[in-house]
């Protein structure tokens, strides 16, 4: 599993939870005013096995509702042969990496835990350095950034300015969106590959959600 490039905010045990006998990546996202417990973890409360993941370049943004404690967590439930990586991570806004990256972990778990190494790494992939993330993150995280609705807009303001807390209920009130059609027409040769090097499917996806977000 692969969490990367998100904004998650007012979360009380929503955010990461790496269980056993899993493998994963969180990386390149923003955590607001977490509560509850851990802003990224891993545990194995139900004796899954082993896991091997990685927590890398995060920014972890405390709120009014966050406790004070680190923001990642390595739980002693984990089984042998579980393996953390974290690297280039940040607790606070505008703070820099610490020079020991496990500065920010609660680990009951030990040495045995502590990956030297990437866990779960594919082939190609380059994270941004922490100092982009939440740029990044405020121009790019949700279904349409450039068409957020009035929930998204009050939810990236809290995140800029300091404020908010978790929601009770739903959450709302949630928007009136009006229903929306669109003629759905294929291209004629879906499978060819256009000068770009994507097919021409994949570029009539990324045109139709250009023109969804009114770009």
């Amino acid at each position: 599993m692969m969490i990367v490039g998100t904004l998650l905010i007012h979360n009380w045990d929503r955010n990461p939870y790496f269980k056993g006998y899993t493998t994963g990546i969180f990386a390149n996202s923003v955590v607001y005013n977490w509560s509850g417990y851990n802003a990224a973890y891993v545990a194995d409360p139900s004796n899954g096995g082993a896991s091997q993941v990685s927590f890398v370049g995060n920014n972890f943004v405390p709120g009014p509702s966050t406790p004070s404690q680190r923001p990642m967590q390595l739980y002693s439930t984990v089984k042998t042969g579980t393996k953390l990586y974290v690297a280039d991570n940040s607790q606070g806004r505008g703070a820099s990496p610490p020079s020991d990256p496990w500065s920010l972990v609660v680990n009951q778990f030990g040495s045995a835990g502590v990956a030297t190494t990437p866990q779960a790494w594919p082939a190609g992939f380059n994270p941004l350095p922490n100092s982009q993330v939440y740029s990044s993150v405020i121009a790019n995280a949700g279904a349409w950034p450039a068409a957020r609705d009035a929930v998204d807009q009050r939810y990236f303001s809290d995140l800029r300015n300091g404020t908010g807390g978790k929601p009770s209920g739903t959450g709302g009130p949630w928007p009136t969106i009006p229903a929306a059609q669109r003629a759905l027409t294929l291209p004629a040769n879906p499978n060819g590959v256009a000068a770009s090097g994507y097919t021409n499917l994949e570029e009539w996806l990324q045109n139709l959600a250009r023109a969804a977000e009114g770009r």
